[in-house]
């Protein structure tokens, strides 16, 4: 994923890919860090995965309000619940 943003960082769906692949590592700070250079077009595009890593480094409100976004999806449920019911909320 890394060679192919060298030659074009635009790629939404490349981006998508090294975004899921940072999360399966359980590097979610590095994650996140993507989002944020990535901006929002990765942001909307894969708004589960986003949600899940803003679970995952502790701003659980962000992420309970991004999950309660989506519709149709169990997974983005699990999300909401998780943050909404996690310590610190």
């Amino acid at each position: 994923c890394t060679t192919a943003l060298k030659k074009d960082k635009t790629d939404v769906t490349t981006q998508h890919i090294k975004a899921v692949a940072l999360l399966k590592l359980d590097r979610y700070n590095d994650a996140a860090r993507f989002f944020e250079e990535a901006g929002d077009n990765l942001k909307t595009k894969a708004k589960l995965e986003y949600a899940y890593t803003l679970y995952k480094i502790g701003k659980l409100q962000e992420a309970a309000e991004l999950a309660s976004e989506i519709q149709g999806q169990r997974a983005a449920r699990h999300v909401e619940a998780q943050s909404v019911w996690a310590p610190g909320w």
